[in-house]
């Protein structure tokens, strides 16, 4: 999965995501070069509820579905 800027240009190339000790880890590379670890924790997690609405989920839902 690659996470993008505004403009086009790729910030994040994620090569995993999978269960740690201390929440979800995610692997991957910032900026075509720095390789990077990071770890979700329930908290931050929990928080993300307020990022998240209706509207939202549903535009994820419609992309699964494009070309």
């Amino acid at each position: 999965m690659r996470l993008y800027t505004t403009d086009g240009t790729e910030l994040m190339s994620v090569n995993s995501i999978e269960p740690h000790e201390q929440g979800i880890l995610i692997d991957g590379v910032i900026m075509g070069a720095m390789p990077m670890k990071g770890i979700v924790r329930p908290a931050e997690l929990r928080a993300m509820r307020k990022l998240v609405g209706l509207k939202l989920i549903w535009q994820a839902f419609k992309m699964l579905f494009r070309a």
